[in-house]
């Protein structure tokens, strides 16, 4: 706002200066910061725009992020109940029963599945921490 009055200052005070050459350069002047002020106040609007949305964009990955974490949290405490439960079906384990032997083969699997699952994301957190500074 200032820049626009300076400019019409300059501008009128360059067309009723005495001196030629001091009245064409201040014309001059005013020219420029008139267009500047013009400028700035065309790309003022697009940018207030584009700096909200990426503030939303931000916010929105942040929270991703944030939930990203929390499922992190629970993949692992899901993986530590898989591997206290393999380790007591391992004490439990008497090679010639069956049946015991299955339970152990099921809790590998659950412990398997669980830390997939754990490292994919890990993973994803990593990347999305990366992405959001």
């Amino acid at each position: 706002m200032c820049e626009n009055e300076l400019g019409r200052y300059m501008k009128n005070q360059g067309k009723a200066d005495k001196r030629e050459e001091t009245g064409r350069m201040m014309i001059a002047l005013g020219r420029a910061l008139l267009f500047s002020s013009h400028q700035r106040a065309a790309v003022r609007g697009p940018l207030l725009r584009f700096y909200q949305e990426l503030q939303v964009f931000n916010d929105r990955a942040i929270f991703d992020c944030s939930q990203t974490v929390e499922a992190v949290e629970r993949a692992r405490l899901e993986y530590r109940g898989s591997l206290l439960w393999m380790k007591k079906t391992s004490e439990e384990l008497d090679p010639d029963t069956d049946r015991q032997l299955e339970k152990f083969r099921e809790a590998q699997s659950a412990v398997r599945i669980n830390k997939d699952k754990l490292d994919k994301l890990k993973v994803d957190t990593l990347q999305k921490v990366v992405f959001t500074r």
